[in-house]
């Protein structure tokens, strides 16, 4: 049991929340990630290598991710890792 003053962070704990804020920082390429945790939801803060004509260049990148859409990636998340049987005809 967490005692994360964040709602969904206390509800599906550090674990699962961090798994699926973890497939969203490989998504964004993100490297040297900041995370601050506020009732309301998540700050997020890294660096991305983004390459261009003239090479590379480093690129910060971050923002506000709000409960809903916490849950929202952490429902990705679940799916992707257990997806559940859909008959060919059934609508995701």
């Amino acid at each position: 049991m967490t005692t994360s003053t964040n709602p969904s962070i206390r509800e599906h704990g550090y674990e699962d929340t961090l798994r699926a804020l973890g497939a969203e920082i490989d998504r964004l390429h993100l490297a040297e990630i900041v995370i601050l945790e506020v009732p309301q939801g998540l700050f997020l803060k890294g660096q991305s290598i983004i390459s261009g004509r003239s090479g590379f260049r480093i690129e910060p990148r971050g923002g506000f991710i709000a409960n809903q859409a916490v849950e929202e990636l952490m429902a990705a998340a679940r799916e992707q890792r257990e997806p559940q049987h859909r008959w060919p005809w059934e609508r995701p």
